[in-house]
């Protein structure tokens, strides 16, 4: 009994492999006919239109192969059971085998779902396309014992090849990196660009492995592996190409844009210092946004549904993070308004102090005169008041000079003819805003007021020109003899026997 129940399931299941009255019939009498727990090319070859049964086996094997190679898996889901389809698009009975193979398809032909004998010929081309005939023909001249199976149905041949082409895959990318590297640098003398050996460096490892995974993409359909291999190996290649691309490509970007950055420092304008790292940051993130997409893309995923999910999506996130959308439109209203540039002295709403290091997507970098680096977020910076030290068109200088008490009257006249003088004499102040009077009797000292105006371009200056105006002044006063006060009380003690008398001050 129990050998009449295996005979009748063997025979149903010989019956249900040679099935063609479908579309999945067909496709899935071809694909389990020639697996290697499952090798029946006569089985397989069934559902094609010809006569002849080698022709057929020949066609079935070629179509089979490279689907594998190529790593199109076939997915029985995909294809009808009912043996009256009818394609809605085309309103035909018809069916490709896959669409990446747009003419090699399944068509009902009387009762049964066939493989036509017009797509004979599309089938042979892409078989030719994906193998070498080469490799081929030295596969077939290699002794038996290199088409051994060792490990996961891998022969000892195709190790042997995929050795040889990773070494071949080595050696050129050294040499599209040699070749590439001098170009680059050919074309620096020709326009006059310079390159920092750094940043050639830092194309070399893209370059290298961008080239190495081409070289498996183009090659690995001759090791003939099963679809499992060959679907893992070429969804390496593709994200080790694709990978490598995006790295090279923000790696030239930050190459150029430091290149711009340089002649940017050069200039008086400070727009340049603030434009360039925004439109890094811009680039960079849509080379890595449309890299992402075109890699999912090869690798099979549906990109329109995954837009079209973040799409909606996106909605919802961006109604949950409106603090940051609010600084990413802040940082265009900084950028268009302008309060302030890359390496302004700032005060922003009464408390934060500092130059300006860096304005980004979201905040504006802050370096403290403590040497702490504040973050500033942009929408905040779009609702309060900017005070930009470095917007000033001329420095004020003001302070007080504070003479003792007996110094002569024509000694402090001449100290303020000197003054005058002094500041008229100088470069850097301002000439119709001197403004020097004796202008207080404090109670230890005789104050004389220095306020003016200085055209110097940042507060180091600043601080430089301050200096070397204070020890002007110090020296004009000691040369006319007169010191300066400072805080003092005189005490008169009262002797027995006298008068007392008004303390002096």
């Amino acid at each position: 009994m129990l050998f009449l129940f295996i005979l009748l399931v063997s025979l149903a299941r010989a019956k249900s492999d040679s099935n063609c009255a479908s579309p999945r019939g067909s496709v899935a009498t071809l694909i389990d006919n020639l697996q290697s727990s499952s090798w029946s090319p006569k089985l397989a070859s069934s559902c094609f239109e010809t006569e002849k049964e080698a022709i057929r086996e020949e066609l079935a094997i070629q179509l089979k192969q490279t689907l594998d190679s190529k790593g199109y898996r076939i997915d029985y889901d995909n294809y009808s059971e009912d043996p009256k389809y009818v394609d809605e698009k085309t309103s035909l009975s018809t069916v490709f085998i896959d669409p990446r193979l747009p003419d090699i398809e399944i068509v009902k032909i009387g009762d049964r779902w066939l493989i036509p004998i017009r797509a004979h010929t599309p089938i042979r081309e892409a078989y030719k396309k994906t193998f070498s005939s080469g490799v081929s023909q030295f596969v077939n001249q290699l002794p038996p014992i290199f088409r051994e199976v060792i490990l996961f149905n891998i022969q000892i041949w195709q190790i042997c090849y995929l050795l040889l082409l990773l070494l071949f895959a080595w050696i050129l990318g050294r040499v599209v990196d040699r070749i590439i590297i001098h170009q680059i640098s050919l074309l620096a003398k020709r326009f006059k660009l310079t390159f920092a050996a750094d940043r050639l460096s830092l194309i070399r490892t893209p370059l290298t492995w961008m080239s190495f995974g081409l070289v498996l993409i183009y090659g690995s359909p001759n090791l003939r592996f099963s679809i499992n291999l060959s679907q893992a190996l070429l969804s390496f290649s593709k994200i080790l190409v694709t990978l490598s691309f995006i790295v090279l490509l923000s790696r030239l970007l930050e190459g150029i844009t430091s290149m711009w950055s340089s002649k940017a420092a050069k200039t008086e304008s400070k727009i340049d210092d603030q434009l360039i790292p925004l439109v890094k940051r811009a680039f960079q993130i849509l080379i890595w946004a449309l890299g992402i997409i075109f890699l999912l893309q090869n690798l099979g995923v549906e990109v329109t549904a995954l837009l079209a999910f973040g799409s909606v999506s996106g909605v919802a996130i961006a109604l949950a993070s409106q603090d940051t959308v609010e600084n990413l439109f802040g940082s265009f209203v900084v950028f268009i308004d302008q309060p302030f540039q890359i390496g302004d002295w700032v005060v922003i709403d009464g408390s934060i102090e500092g130059v300006v290091e860096e304005v980004g997507f979201r905040s504006t970098r802050i370096r403290a005169f403590t040497n702490s680096l504040i973050s500033v977020p942009n929408s905040k910076i779009t609702k309060c008041t900017v005070n930009n030290y470095g917007r000033r068109e001329f420095r004020r200088l003001k302070t007080t000079l504070g003479l003792r008490y007996d110094t002569p009257v024509e000694k402090i006249e001449a100290y303020l003819e000197a003054l005058r003088n002094s500041l008229q004499e100088n470069p850097n102040v301002k000439k119709d805003a001197i403004f020097i009077y004796f202008n207080s009797l404090s109670s230890s000292s005789l104050d004389i007021l220095v306020y003016t105006f200085l055209d110097v371009p940042d507060w180091r200056a600043e601080l430089a020109e301050k200096e070397a105006i204070f020890l002007r002044f110090v020296r004009m006063a000691q040369d006319l003899g007169i010191g300066f006060a400072f805080p003092t009380q005189t005490i008169e003690l009262e002797t027995q026997g006298s008068e007392p008398s008004l303390p002096l001050g």
